[in-house]
Formats: structure tokens, C-alpha cells, sequence
């Protein structure tokens, strides 16, 4: 017979690892469950951790080209993508140790397999070892997200990719555009830029474009998004495309 939990947890991202974290500690018989290989979920392994490690190496980059300015003479600094791309894997390995150590620090069982609510109170789990049903006074779904694709641009992961697959790229692009200028498209146009790919945002958003006509020119907030823009030597035009009426250009290089 399967065993039985007070509280099971589909997911183990920080939704996930935290609830049966407490859980553990509150002294409840706590599963966790989790279909990646490793523990995490989005934010540690294709999201947070791994885009501000790479957001941290453009930074650098950025002070390192600014050092003689401040009287550091540092001749043809250049990115070393392979080593960058290794130092983000080391900082996500070690979140990982981290949280399995935790999770046995605080007596939580994970249990890894795709999980569902097959009944009330009922969570099947399918690993590799085949499918197992465990009883659960309580379930948490931290299940998380994933990259949606559009119908009208499909994600082959090669020239076309993904917030998962860009961060696995093996070389800088000579050029990219972003598609969206919420914080994950700004976040990875921010690290290419600055590491030296021709970089463009294109973004739908009727009120910026407006904006960029003449309109709203009272807003505060858009008027300090504005200077950014400029200081980063970005040009900012409106269209009628069919990916949107905002668009956003930046050169290798330009500094924040």
C-alpha cells in the first residue's frame, strides 16, 4: 500500500521547496513532487537564477569597459561565453545541492515523476519505475509555468528560441530581437546587448506607442523610462507590424 502524507506538494520551485519546507518543520509527514531531474522548478533552473548569473557577467563587462574612466587601464577585455555559461551552471548546481539538502534536513519525502490529482485526496505519481498513487490529507499545487509558444512564430529552438533554450546557447548571436519588453525580454536583451549582439525589443503596446507620438508626455514614470532608453542610445519608433507597435533598438555595447 502506498504510503499516506498529511501534505503532498506537486512542484519544487520556490512555491514548492518553501511550503514543504515549513511543513517539515511544523512536523507534517510532507511529499514533494517533481518530474525535472533536479529540484528547483523554473526560477532556479531555466529562469531566475540562471538569467542574473549571465545578467551579472554582462554587468561586469559593462564596468570593466567603463574602468578607464575611473583611472584602471584594462586592455581588450573580451567575453568568454564557454566560461560564462559554466559559471552559471555552478551557481544552479549549487542551489540545487541546496534544496536537497534541505528537503532532508526536514524529513520531506520527494517523490520524482510527473504527478496529478488522480482523486480526492489521491495523487498518482509516474516515474520511472512506473505509476504510484499515494494518499494526501492536503495538496499544494506549485506546479509553476512554462515558455508559450505563438502560432505565428514557432520555437524550434534553434534560430527561433525560447526563454529555456536561450539560455543554453553555445555562442553570442551577431543579432537578435525580443519579442516582449516585460522583464524577462528585457532581461535577455540586456545581457546581449551588452556582451556585444545588435539587439531589438518589439513590444505591443499601443499606450508606449502613442507615447511615442506625443501623447502622455505628462507621465512621470514614462518620461524616466525614456531617459533610460536614451542614455542606453536606443531608438524607440512606432508600426503597424503585425508583432506589435513598439519597437526598440540598441547597439553592441551601449551602456545602461
Amino acid at each position: 500500500m502506498a504510503d499516506a502524507f498529511d501534505v503532498v506538494i506537486l512542484g519544487s520551485g520556490p512555491g514548492g521547496y518553501v511550503a514543504a519546507i515549513r511543513a517539515g518543520q511544523l512536523g507534517l509527514k510532507t511529499a514533494m513532487v517533481e518530474r525535472d531531474k533536479r529540484l528547483g522548478g523554473t526560477c532556479l533552473l531555466r529562469g531566475c537564477i540562471p538569467t542574473k548569473s549571465l545578467l551579472w557577467t554582462a554587468e561586469l563587462l559593462t564596468h570593466i569597459n567603463a574602468a578607464a574612466e575611473f583611472g584602471i587601464d584594462l586592455k581588450n577585455p573580451a567575453v568568454n561565453w564557454g566560461q560564462a555559461q559554466k559559471h552559471k551552471e555552478k551557481v544552479v548546481a549549487k542551489g540545487v545541492a541546496g534544496i536537497e539538502f534541505l528537503m532532508k534536513k526536514n524529513k520531506v519525502t520527494v517523490l520524482k515523476g510527473h504527478g496529478r490529482i488522480s482523486a480526492k485526496g489521491k495523487v498518482e505519481v509516474a516515474g520511472e519505475g512506473g505509476k504510484q498513487t499515494y494518499d494526501a490529507k492536503n495538496i499544494i499545487i506549485a506546479t509553476g509555468s512554462v515558455p508559450k509558444s505563438l502560432p505565428m512564430v514557432p520555437v524550434d529552438h534553434k534560430r527561433v528560441l525560447n526563454s529555456d533554450s536561450i539560455l543554453e546557447l553555445q555562442k553570442i548571436p551577431a543579432s537578435l530581437i525580443v519579442l516582449g519588453a516585460g522583464a524577462v525580454g528585457c532581461e535577455f536583451a540586456s545581457i546581449f546587448n551588452h556582451v556585444g549582439s545588435e539587439t531589438t525589443i518589439v513590444e505591443e503596446d499601443q499606450l508606449r506607442s502613442r507615447r511615442g507620438r506625443g501623447e502622455g508626455r505628462d507621465d512621470p514614470q514614462r518620461g524616466q523610462g525614456d531617459r533610460q532608453g536614451g542614455q542606453r542610445g536606443q531608438d524607440a519608433r512606432g508600426g503597424d507590424g503585425p508583432l506589435g507597435d513598439r519597437t526598440i533598438s540598441s547597439h553592441p555595447g551601449d551602456r545602461a
